[in-house]
Order: C-alpha cells, then structure tokens, then sequence
C-alpha cells in the first residue's frame, strides 16, 4: 500500500513540473533585418541593463496595414499582430496600456512615457510588461525602458 501511494504521488509531482505549471519565462529577443519593417520601430529592454538585453520589438508590417509585436518566451519568438486601435486599451500624454493576444498567450504593457523629442520625432519609455499563459494562466512580469524612434 505505501508503494501504491508513493508512485502515485511521483506521477502527480511530475505531471505538475512537466505539464502544468512550468515557469513563463521571457528570453531576449533577436530580430534579423528581415523581420523589421519600415517606418517607426518600439523596442524595450530589461531595466537596468543599460540598453542591451532586448525583449520586445513593434515594427510596422511590410505592407503598412498593421504592427507586428515580437517577444520570445521560453525559448521561442511569439508573434503578436495589432493595429493602432485594437489594442490601446487607455493613452495619454503620460503614458499608454497595450493589450496583445495570440494562440498561447496574452502581453500586457503599461508603459509611462518619460520624455518626448518632437523633432527626432522619438520617445523613451520605461514600465512593466505582463505576460499570462492562456493554458493554465501562468504570469510573469518584468520591469522595462526603452523607447520609440520614426
């Protein structure tokens, strides 16, 4: 009887750690010149990381009609597709809510716009990304900066 419950116990613990609730984890992102469009491009790193570590690129899509928003999670390049108004889900001279969705997951950023150049036409923003798994609703976040350029 103690081997029937302690097997049992071992196919519960695995199933957990290998199906049901592994970590969300955002990896940094690496785009070739291929993936980014024209135009204005987003992109945001780990705070504190001086710039280097990128996690999450917007670029316009090749034909203009839309954005596509790129972040890497748990080891692959999830690709979000938006455009201007079926995301923004509050903007203001202060800052901005975005929501995007895709198979697998949900990425909300609350970002807060720090300052604007309206001459180089560019902004630098810094805030906190939410990523959620729609499977078992795993979350994560991660602090940000980084910035818009035209």
């Amino acid at each position: 009887m103690i081997g029937l419950i302690s097997c049992q116990k071992k196919t519960i613990e695995n199933k957990v750690r290998n199906n049901v609730l592994s970590e969300v984890k955002i990896d940094n992102l690496t785009l070739s010149d291929d993936e980014l469009g024209f135009g204005c491009i987003t992109e945001y790193y780990r705070k504190g990381e001086k710039m280097h570590d990128e996690i999450y690129v917007q670029t316009s899509s090749k034909d203009d009609k839309a954005w596509i928003n790129y972040i890497s999670i748990n080891g692959k390049k999830e690709i979000f597709y938006s455009n201007n108004e079926d995301t923004k889900m509050a903007v203001d001279e202060e800052g901005y809510n975005l929501r995007l969705e895709n198979e697998h997951y949900i990425v909300e950023i609350d970002a807060k716009i720090s300052e604007e150049n309206m001459q180089s036409d560019s902004a630098l923003a810094s805030g906190i990304l939410t990523i959620t798994r729609k499977s078992d609703q795993a979350k994560t976040t991660i602090n940000f900066e980084g910035g818009t350029a035209c």
